[in-house]
């Protein structure tokens, strides 16, 4: 042990030597602490899903409780209109966020892109907001004539459901010629 420690250790218990001792009268128990602690909860004795945990709910029915589910009214899966249940209502989904529940095309998880617009004319097929282009390369012809970049032979990208020439190669004649020999439409989701 240290000795810096150990002589003022010393001394503390020197000085207590001298106390006399007090007589206890009865007998007094210290609060606890921490109030008792409840039984643990318990998992129930129930087959499980793998994404699912059932507790003891100590008597407490929790097949009451109310779950927000949405209409999904073309069937792909995604509703738009929520109701509040403890079991799905017929016709109804867990997700939601359909911008569009008449058209089973139409919904968040949408990754395909499309030519035509929908009924509202909007290309907004994957209900984000927006109206993502497929195509965003403009095509170019490098100085030796060769094909550097397939694309788009315009100075601008066509809007959705537009078309415009595509470039797909390039040719030298009396000077290099952009060869576009088919019109492409810009599709969108």
């Amino acid at each position: 042990m240290n000795p810096s420690i150990l002589l003022p250790l010393v001394a503390l218990l020197g000085a207590c030597a001298d106390v006399e001792p007090v007589e206890l009268i009865g007998h007094v128990e210290a609060p606890p602490l921490l109030p008792p602690a409840s039984p643990p909860l318990q998992v129930a004795q129930l087959p499980l899903t793998p994404h699912a945990v059932a507790w003891d709910t100590g008597g407490i029915d929790d097949t009451a409780v109310e779950r927000t589910w949405f209409y999904d009214d073309d069937g792909d899966g995604h509703g738009a209109d929520p109701v509040l249940s403890p079991e799905p209502p017929p016709g109804s989904v867990a997700v939601g966020g359909d911008c569009d529940d008449t058209d089973p095309l139409v919904h968040p998880d949408q990754r395909d892109f499309f030519l035509d617009p929908r009924p509202s004319g909007s290309y907004d097929y994957d209900c984000d907001g927006t109206e993502e282009q497929r195509d965003l390369l403009l095509g170019a012809c490098d100085v030796d004539c060769s094909l550097e970049v397939e694309g788009w032979d315009a100075v601008t990208l066509p809007d959705c459901g537009e078309g415009e020439a595509w470039l797909d190669a390039c040719e030298v004649g009396d000077a290099c010629e952009i060869v576009s020999d088919r019109t492409r439409i810009q599709a969108c989701r």
